[in-house]
């Protein structure tokens, strides 16, 4: 499946700019991201890090204070491209995520062979949060008793911090 049109010493016409790359929905443990379409027969790889404006090459740090550890674009999508023009990232840690796509020619798919013209897409930023609890309700057992209850909707957390007040003014770090 090549794309239309006449090639010029058998190399494809350069790809359309990838545009539209967004954010869709944000869960506590995934992130899908979309983007416009706008090339026939072209694969996409999609690209993470979290540090923005991370390197997009893999194993290759050029932004300053960035160690070949940190900072670099890994590509989630592994050898096999996806052919768009969605992705969900799934089982994600709680934190911020940046993401580039960058698209590639299918030349030919039984072979898994791709043509490596790219162009990368914006960066976008997802975050994966904890769900904050709800339905928290106090009633008083006794004057010096209260029974704090509350919905956890998260399997997240570590753990709970509960603060009261008998003064009505509660101050956290």
């Amino acid at each position: 499946p090549f794309p239309s049109g006449d090639w010029i010493d058998g190399n494809p016409p350069s790809l359309n700019d990838i545009t539209g790359l967004e954010v869709g929905s944000q869960t506590e443990s995934s992130i899908t991201l979309t983007w416009t379409d706008a090339n026939v027969d072209v694969s996409y790889y999609i690209w993470r890090s979290t540090y923005q404006g991370g390197d997009y090459h893999a194993g290759i740090s050029t932004q300053p204070g960035m160690s070949q550890g940190t900072g670099i674009y890994q590509n989630i999508t592994g050898t096999t491209p996806v052919s768009g023009p969605s992705y969900t990232d799934a089982n994600l840690a709680p934190g911020i995520y940046y993401y580039r796509i960058s698209g590639i020619w299918n030349l030919d798919e039984s072979a898994a062979h791709y043509a490596y013209e790219r162009k990368y897409s914006n960066e976008v930023t997802g975050k994966t949060e904890i769900i904050e609890p709800s339905g928290f309700q106090a009633a008083a057992l006794s004057t010096a008793v209260i029974k704090w209850t509350w919905t956890d909707n998260s399997s997240a957390e570590d753990g709970f911090i509960l603060c009261s007040s008998t003064g009505g003014i509660i101050v956290s770090n």
